[in-house]
């Protein structure tokens, strides 16, 4: 089958992949959830759909696979991956494999990654203009480098190892960085932002005085924090979702606008020792 584009073999105890592997003409490949711990895809030029999640492989070089868009590796033992050359790759699904560190730079169609449940302990992801989602949470992460991510939407980070995050994310609306080991969080170059989970961190201070857009926050357990900003001069509004008290024991101080906000943070408060100041 010289001239094959497409070929499905999900599911059908397949433990040796060698006769797939002259198929030079396949565009898609899917060989999930079988049992082959190799597998050569270097004459598989044309490849755009590479599905490889729930296999036993270790190690898979994509290096002459140039024109591959989608790739599926979750569930997998692979520990590294190069992606440097897939400059047409969109999408990057590698939930639950055995990664230790990810580097994507200078990848112009990439609009999602999906890298949770793994090792990882750094990241470096860089110009990366398509990118829309980012998914690293639960893994090992103690160091990240976010840069030139003009359209970044979504970033998730929570349970990690992260002490330190800077972020410069125009686009970004939804972050969630609860379960790390954060002791400060600028947003103040997040101007979108619209919900934030970062409970759990031993943060001071949290200032929202520049992210007039954001309705929902995810606060809690944080007993380091003394005090918190919500005066950003937005507009307030009945949707607006803040969990800020629980096991913030050391909350002293919360700025508001004046109006419907400052009534909803003084219902929040009760009669709890917090000042609310408009």
């Amino acid at each position: 089958f010289t001239n094959l584009r497409a070929l499905n073999l999900k599911n059908q105890d397949i433990t040796n992949a060698a006769s797939i592997e002259k198929l030079a003409s396949l565009e898609t490949l899917n060989l999930c959830g079988n049992n082959i711990t190799k597998l050569d895809v270097s004459l598989m030029t044309n490849l755009k759909d590479l599905r490889l999640y729930d296999t036993q492989l270790t190690a898979l070089d994509l290096s002459k696979n140039v024109n591959l868009e989608q790739l599926y590796i979750q569930r997998t033992g692979i520990s590294s991956l190069d992606i440097s050359q897939l400059k047409k790759l969109k999408l990057l699904l590698a939930n639950g494999a055995a990664l230790t560190e990810l580097t994507a730079i200078d990848l112009p169609a990439l609009e999602q990654i999906q890298v949770t449940k793994n090792n990882i302990r750094k990241m470096t992801i860089r110009n990366l203009p398509a990118l829309q989602q980012l998914h690293a949470n639960s893994n090992v992460l103690k160091e990240i480098t976010l840069e030139n991510l003009p359209v970044l939407q979504r970033l998730n980070l929570y349970d990690n190892a992260l002490e330190s995050l800077s972020l410069n994310l125009p686009k970004l609306m939804f972050l969630f960085v609860y379960d790390n080991q954060l002791k400060e969080l600028d947003t103040s170059h997040l101007p979108m932002l619209f919900q934030i989970s970062v409970s759990n961190n031993p943060i001071n201070k949290l200032d929202f005085s520049s992210n007039p857009m954001i309705r929902n926050i995810e606060a809690e357990n944080m007993p380091a924090m003394t005090e918190l900003n919500l005066k950003n001069n937005g507009d307030f509004d009945e949707d607006y979702e803040y969990l800020i008290i629980d096991g913030n024991t050391s909350l002293k101080t919360i700025y508001v606008d004046a109006g419907s906000e400052a009534a909803a943070v003084k219902r929040l408060v009760g009669s709890k020792p917090i000042n609310v100041i408009e």
